[in-house]
């Protein structure tokens, strides 16, 4: 079977066309996952328009809680919101996981993992090139999830 994209203006409405010989139970099964699904958005503060917004979780490339605040880091901006980090994992999508006490990271934003011989920490790079450290404590449950991902794709 051959998927193919065509990108469209952002002003024109998505839609999918399957053409099959049949419409089979795994076709319907698909139709109803793209008619029903929904983006994760979450309510964050722009300073820079000083007001709220609704971010794409999937454009979140990590968050970061410092002084009782989540500060969301994308490709360009940075946004933040008044929530314990404990609350907000509990909101996220599974591929974003906890690499330190304070840090979560977008695996879909993760570029090439490191280890330290040194310590036994974990640095990865994202698409952006920040580098990010995963700790000890949190290194084997990260790793797991970086081979079940690469396994899925």
């Amino acid at each position: 079977m051959k998927v193919h994209f065509r990108l469209i203006d952002s002003s024109d409405k998505e839609n999918v066309l399957f053409e099959v010989h049949q419409k089979t139970p795994f076709i319907e099964e698909m139709a109803v996952l793209l008619e029903n699904y929904q983006e994760k958005m979450i309510l964050v503060k722009d300073y820079q328009k000083n007001q709220d917004i609704q971010l794409k979780v999937t454009d979140v490339f990590y968050i970061e809680y410092i002084e009782r605040k989540c500060f969301f880091y994308t490709v360009s901006k940075t946004y933040e919101k008044r929530i314990t980090l404990n609350r907000l994992k509990s909101n996220l999508p599974g591929e974003f996981l906890q690499i330190s006490k304070t840090m979560i990271v977008n695996v879909l934003s993760v570029e090439e993992i490191k280890s330290s011989l040194l310590n036994g920490n974990l640095y990865c790079l994202l698409k952006n090139k920040e580098e990010l450290m995963v700790s000890r404590h949190f290194s084997k449950s990260f790793k797991q999830a970086i081979n079940s991902s690469n396994r899925q794709k």
